[in-house]
């Protein structure tokens, strides 16, 4: 398939696609697109492909005037109709940007409704307005897209719009999601030639500790292989992403402890009882992939450690949570029911010692009088409780198969509310914003301090909400129309942003990036950033210190801090600078940051530190 794709993308080949693209009438674009000679003018140069994709209107924010925005399908495999959806919204300050590909994480989650609209991209959503419109967008004073051109891809297919017509595709692991999003590159220089001079580098975020390092080595090896084009990758920077279970799981554990969200002698029984090489953090231990695992009393304490943290946002740990009012107590006093269930009922009130704790793990014999009937009682207080404390906690997989702020990431049918107004479900999640008015005033005071003259950045605004407001607006049938996203009417499912579709490898997701690592250092041809979040609770930064001191390498710049805050591109107000996180230099092009008072997505509760470590690292410069 490699080789297939790049004999397309002979140097040859590249030249005449542009020559063709450079004589081209506007009149061969579409009619939307050249209804306006100043949309032919801007689509002078790009293919047939290109303009197809081309988008000049989204509802909600009206002409897309300020940079160019496509959005559409590249087939990476035509035997299955195997299909990877993205978005580009072009740099904003010149042609020669560098391109950067963004990848969320999940595994399963999407990079549209993560990073393109609720974290950098040129936009965030608002509460909408009314039942049949679709929430306002509001612009986004940090977009990367200011400085680079930003490609979002939702991947593997099966995740947000993507999709391929064999259900078996939907069983995937690491080597075809890299192999996928290479072959996905290579047809994306295809579509977009003229960015092929341009520097490539790859972001993301959380299991895109997976996908970014994976892809990178099979850019690498790929570019080695082959005497026709290159991708032209010049590096990769990644945020808290989860690289090494037993590293990042342990120092998960040791976060939870440190910053008082776990007793002693829970931390203490989960370090004792849990082998952290093949669980994610709160994961059951026992998996049908290990028949023969006796680590009832790792379930144990992980199930008391769920009651122990209670309803907080796992992925910002100190940030609210987007609940209508009532709910969180009403999902703490489930959660303590559903816990009782547990065969180990007495841990409840175990002691800090490490032989008491081993004592009072040991399975409760009950007596026969307390079988079915109690059972069958308790059965829906459990099956409710298990959902308020996934929904609160978060933990409904490894690091977000459940939306970042706590949605369930289940696809309902296209029938309750493709088309924006209808269904159920939309109509709950309208409620709910309606009852959260504090909350749309957060979203708009920070809107209005992104613009006029800087944001306090001790105490982030953002909106807990955003989730259900990205899933409203992509969801709405003029928005999909105007992305060109299923238009194929493949999708007989609304769009999540964090879907259980498809079935990821388990073995790939525990496995350490480690030895990828280790490799691309030695290829020697990539700078690197690893960025971390440090009130990120699911994947922490005692971790990813550890790992990243675990690669060996020599430091080049020791230990500081860096600073955020200049004067405000948008005003000439100054705003006060601050310490935004700390950062290590080594040898070999990688840096560790770390970002304060950042949680798991990092552009999205610190848009101006984000948007302050991107753009030195494209340009090279030191934090």
């Amino acid at each position: 398939m490699a080789g297939k794709a790049s004999a397309m993308m002979k140097p040859e080949n590249i030249d005449l696609i542009k020559k063709q693209a450079a004589g081209r009438s506007a009149g061969r674009s579409s009619t939307s697109a050249t209804s306006n000679p100043s949309d032919a003018e801007r689509l002078d140069g790009y293919t047939d492909e290109a303009r197809d994709d081309f988008v000049t209107y989204l509802p909600g924010w009206g002409d897309v005037r300020d940079f160019n925005l496509f959005a559409g399908y590249i087939t990476v495999d035509k035997a299955s109709r195997r299909s990877l959806f993205y978005v580009m919204a072009q740099s904003k300050r010149s042609k020669a940007d560098p391109l950067v590909l963004w990848l969320n994480g999940g595994p399963g989650c999407s990079s549209l409704g993560g990073g393109f609209m609720s974290e950098l991209g040129p936009f965030y959503p608002t509460p909408a307005s009314s039942t049949d419109a679709p929430p306002i967008l509001s612009p986004n004073a940090y977009a990367w897209n200011d400085n680079a051109h930003m490609l979002f891809l939702e991947s593997p297919a099966g995740v947000g719009f993507s999709y391929s017509e064999e259900e078996s595709d939907y069983v995937v692991g690491d080597e075809r999601t890299a192999s996928d999003a290479r072959l996905f590159m290579l047809r994306f220089y295809e579509r977009f030639p003229q960015l092929t001079p341009n520097q490539l580098f790859l972001s993301g975020e959380s299991y895109a500790g997976h996908y970014v390092p994976n892809l990178a080595l099979a850019i690498v090896k790929g570019n080695a292989q082959t005497n026709d084009f290159r991708i032209p990758l010049a590096g990769f920077l990644v945020g808290n992403p989860w690289t090494d279970a037993a590293i990042d799981n342990l120092g998960a554990v040791d976060f939870w402890q440190s910053h008082a969200l776990l007793s002693d002698a829970t931390a203490l029984g989960i370090r004792s009882h849990c082998n952290f090489s093949y669980i994610g953090p709160l994961d059951r231990h026992c998996q049908p992939l290990y028949s023969d695992c006796k680590e009832d009393l790792c379930d144990a304490f992980c199930d008391r450690a769920v009651s122990e943290l209670g309803p907080i946002n796992i992925y910002h740990i100190y940030a609210d949570v987007c609940l209508p009012p009532g709910l969180a107590a009403h999902a703490t006093a489930a959660t303590s029911t559903f816990l009782h269930t547990s065969p180990y009922p007495s841990l409840a009130s175990a002691s800090a010692s490490d032989d008491s704790i081993v004592a009072a793990a040991a399975p409760a014999t009950s007596s026969a009088a307390a079988s079915s009937s109690a059972a069958a009682a308790t059965t829906s207080a459990a099956a409710a409780a298990s959902k308020a404390a996934q929904t609160l906690v978060g933990h409904a997989s490894l690091l977000g198969g459940a939306s970042a702020l706590g949605g369930s990431g289940t696809e309902k049918p296209v029938s309750q509310g493709v088309k924006g107004e209808e269904g159920t479900h939309i109509a709950a999640r309208r409620r709910a914003a309606e009852v959260s008015q504090q909350q749309r005033q957060q979203r708009q005071q920070r809107q209005q301090r992104q613009q006029g003259g800087g944001q306090n950045q001790e105490v982030p605004i953002y909106d807990p909400c955003v989730d259900d407001e990205v899933s409203e607006y992509l969801n709405h049938a003029s928005v999909q129309r105007a992305l060109h996203a299923n238009a194929s009417g493949h999708l007989q499912y609304m769009w999540s942003d964090c879907t259980s579709r498809i079935s990821y490898s388990r073995e790939d997701l525990l496995s350490s990036m480690m030895p990828v690592y280790a490799e691309l250092i030695k290829d020697g041809s990539l700078r690197m950033l690893i960025f971390s979040g440090d009130v990120d609770g699911i994947v922490p930064v005692v971790g990813t210190r550890r790992w990243v001191t675990a690669l060996g390498l020599k430091e080049a710049q020791s230990w500081r801090p860096w600073y955020s805050g200049k004067p405000d591109r948008h005003s000439n107000s100054p705003v006060s600078v601050a310490v935004a996180g700390y950062a290590v230099d080594y040898q070999s092009s990688v840096t560790f940051a770390t970002v304060r008072n950042a949680g798991h997505m990092v552009p999205y509760v610190q848009p101006e530190r984000a948007y302050h470590l991107f753009n030195d690292f494209l340009a090279g410069r030191t934090l």
